[in-house]
């Protein structure tokens, strides 16, 4: 009898946005070792000394993001299997060795796992979405907000909005709501239990506004129409610099915001 074949299977230990990202590497890596399928580990608790103002703390990721994560994954048809632990399964192929490159790892983005892990034997296929969700009714024809508080631009406000505030969701945690609705106006907030859900809206969204995060980077993935709030330029101290690049948004319907947005703006989008 034959030896019998092992799946393929890829280890991520990044932030939620860095597993959405490597995706596509993925995918076409399975492709050109005849596999139409692959599996996931996501392995929480490895730490990172630039976690500032991040949900997981000291952590690229933790459980809770993990199982947050999970679900949107195992949705996907080329997603044959995910598992959650503290250490790669033998014979996986580390995706996060990305960071051990001279990349700007603050900043994700799906060319950097090419970059990393083949620079030239892989097609690169930075268009077509790499995620699908149910669509989910109750974000019809409604703007779907996402605002970290990492990775924002001082130059942008919304506030030229306003009068769309009642077609407006905040997705997001709570804390990150508040403070939207305090430095700009209130919105709506919609909870959610997991990324599958988030995606889920998006869908159905009439655009998808946020700053970088693990959110936007589902509706990055989706390739729905979206705003992309870029940081290109930070707070630094009490003065303004440059700070990290962003992600750059591929594909769909998408724009990067550099400047408040207005009502105008929006009808003609």
């Amino acid at each position: 009898m034959g030896k019998e074949r092992t799946m393929i299977t890829f280890n991520h230990s990044g932030n939620i946005g860095d597993v959405l990202y490597s995706l596509n590497f993925a995918r076409e890596f399975a492709a050109a070792n005849g596999e139409g399928s692959f599996a996931v580990n996501l392995q929480p608790g490895v730490g990172s000394a630039i976690q500032k103002n991040h949900p997981c703390g000291s952590v690229l990721m933790d459980d809770a993001a993990c199982e947050f994560l999970r679900p949107l994954l195992e949705a996907q048809p080329y997603i044959a299997q995910v598992t959650v632990s503290g250490k790669a399964p033998e014979g996986a192929i580390d995706l996060s060795q990305f960071r051990k490159f001279p990349l700007f790892h603050a900043a994700g983005d799906v060319r950097y796992y090419y970059y990393a892990m083949s620079p030239n034997a892989l097609p690169k296929d930075f268009i077509t979405p790499i995620l699908t969700a149910p669509r989910d009714g109750r974000a019809d024809g409604k703007i779907v907000v996402v605002r970290s508080a990492r990775y924002r631009n001082p130059l942008v406000n919304y506030r030229g909005l306003k009068e769309f505030a009642a077609s407006m969701i905040f997705v997001g945690l709570p804390e990150e709501h508040a403070d939207f609705c305090r430095a700009e106006f209130d919105v709506p907030y919609q909870p959610v239990a997991n990324a599958l859900e988030v995606a889920g809206l998006m869908v159905a969204a009439r655009l998808v506004i946020g700053n970088q995060c693990g959110t936007f980077a589902i509706a990055e993935q989706l390739k729905v129409p979206r705003w992309l709030e870029s940081c290109q330029i930070m707070r630094q101290g009490e003065g303004m610099g440059y700070g990290c690049p962003n992600v750059l948004p591929f594909g769909g319907k998408c724009r990067i915001l550099i400047g408040p947005p207005s009502s105008n703006e929006l009808e003609l989008f």
